[in-house]
């Protein structure tokens, strides 16, 4: 990462102007699959480097599963007293034989 006093290189400016705004899940995504390439990448010549980013990818995948579990649940408990609207499937008298 570049020092504050220190002038940020092109490629770094390109890539945080890509980062910058995205929501926390998707950079812990982009992150992980960044992480992932490394890991192939390196595999062949260094083992022990690879492990050390798999560690890391699993924490980004640990934090990012806790995330949208969090998440989830929380929808579920904001539509817990809400009750389905069953549409109908056929015609009745009272809608005069059309089904929007």
């Amino acid at each position: 990462m570049a020092q504050k006093n220190k002038e940020l290189s092109a490629y770094e400016k390109e890539l945080r102007s890509f980062l910058t705004g995205k929501p926390t899940g998707s950079l812990l995504y982009i992150a992980e699959r960044a992480i992932k390439l490394a890991i192939i990448e390196i595999d062949d010549f260094n083992p022990e480097q690879s492990a050390t980013l798999r560690e890391s990818k699993m924490g980004c995948y640990s934090v990012r599963s806790a995330r949208k579990a969090s998440y989830e649940a929380r929808l579920k408990a904001e539509n817990q007293g809400n009750p389905e609207i069953v549409l109908p499937n056929k015609s009745t008298s009272a809608d005069g034989g059309k089904i929007a």
